[in-house]
């Protein structure tokens, strides 16, 4: 596309300015704002919600920045508003519930979960113009004529966390986890223990879900999440209730080997430090992962068994869409065992396109702490590979160096 010229100057025909052409793209974004207003005609919604969701679901593009977003104009129908009626929230639920019955529902860049989130919310907004002012409004959700609009979405999370796809079951914890917190203040409306507690018989039954989960599975994963998530509500929650069931729940899950052995690789720690400062968490942390190092090179006792155990753990990571950072574990791993260490790292090389490639900086850093010549071999030896994937994650733990080890990595790469 060609720019204006300087106005100054004269404009050869060749120069001239051409309009921007719009292409299908453009046309796909244009219709989500015009669907908005046709689905309250209700004889389209159906149809609209549809519709919206056939663009929505895999457009790449985040929400946030684009209110023309076909899954953000979704979310927007399916929140509760004061001058929206709830017939409206009605459609869009039954829509979900027939969007999750497609085979590939959950093999888009969006999940329809997204758009049932705000059908479980516990507060609706609304704003309007009052001549030169924006009055924004909160009110609690109108209780009773809602009901069945949650108790279908819950039956909906339940079928989900029934998935046999990891990722699908984390999406639909995400969703339970949120409910689980109780209505929020918002612009100055005052909520009341009368309210807070109206949600707890809910709130109890999403609990029911996740301990249906939890002793239906023997997933490390699924048992972290609930871990992580849950130990807040069991210590902190006021509702007495909510924490019991959520300490009931915690308890029921086994401190297993995988469970320490993926928690130490995602980092799902105990975040709620008591009455500890950092120096003392950091401490207890560390504590915990030399025991768990420990564990693993008690059961590992050569490079090939525990690179197959490791690699396998981060490609299940990978399936479910989660980044770990097994920074601290594999380090501690290097400097409590060298020669388990050093297999992996050449294994690491002999196969890089393996999942722990990306990591062998962690490895190479705790082998420079206990043998500085082992880990220059493995250097040499990257090096020499010329792997680009190798070579990165070299220079990248080079950075943090200094002194003889960082000028003798420097000169080999």
């Amino acid at each position: 596309m060609s720019t204006p010229s300087n106005p100054s100057q004269a404009i050869e025909d060749k120069e001239r300015w051409l309009p921007r052409e719009y292409g299908h793209g453009d046309v796909l974004c244009s219709l989500p704002p015009i669907l908005r207003g046709i689905v309250f005609n209700f004889e389209y919604l159906p149809r609209c919600c549809d519709i919206l969701w056939q663009l929505g679901s895999g457009d790449e593009r985040p929400t946030n920045p684009y209110p023309e977003h076909a899954m953000r104009v979704l979310c927007d129908l399916a929140s509760y508003n004061i001058n929206k009626p709830i017939s409206v929230n009605f459609a869009v639920v039954d829509a979900v519930e027939k969007w999750l019955k497609q085979p590939d529902v959950h093999g888009h860049k969006h999940s329809p979960l997204d758009v049932l989130d705000p059908l479980l919310a516990k507060e609706a907004e609304a704003q309007r113009s009052e001549g030169y002012r924006f009055v924004l409004q909160s009110s609690a959700v109108n209780f009773r004529p809602t009901k069945p609009i949650r108790e279908k979405a819950m039956t909906l999370l339940s079928k989900c966390t029934r998935n046999p796809s990891t990722k699908v079951i984390l999406r639909a914890l995400r969703s339970l986890f949120d409910f689980l917190n109780p209505p929020r203040s918002l612009y100055g409306r005052i909520v009341t223990r009368d309210e807070v507690n109206r949600w707890l018989p809910e709130q109890m039954k999403a609990l029911r879900i996740i301990e249906d989960l939890v002793r239906g599975t023997e997933d490390p994963i699924v048992h972290l999440q609930v871990v992580s998530n849950l130990q807040w509500y069991a210590k902190r929650s006021d509702q007495t209730d909510l924490a019991e069931k959520a300490k009931s729940i915690v308890g029921v899950i086994p401190d297993s080997f995988d469970l320490r052995i993926y928690g130490a690789i995602w980092q799902k720690y105990d975040q709620d430090w008591d009455d500890e400062d950092l120096s003392s968490y950091r401490a207890r942390v560390n504590e915990e992962l030399e025991r768990v190092v420990t564990s693993f090179l008690a059961r590992f006792h050569d490079g090939k068994n525990a690179f197959d155990f490791l690699n396998g753990v981060l490609g299940r990571f990978h399936e479910c869409g989660i980044q770990v950072q097994p920074s601290d574990f594999l380090h501690l791993l290097a400097c409590a065992s060298p020669k388990v260490a050093t297999e992996i790292c050449r294994l690491i090389v002999s196969k890089f396109s393996s999942h722990l490639s990306a990591h062998l900086n962690w490895l190479l850093s705790g082998l420079r702490e206990k043998t500085l010549t082992k880990a220059m071999e493995i250097i040499d030896l990257v090096i020499r590979s010329g792997i680009p994937v190798l070579c990165s994650s070299v220079a990248y733990g080079s950075l943090s160096r200094d002194g003889r080890e960082r000028y003798t990595t420097m000169r080999l790469l």
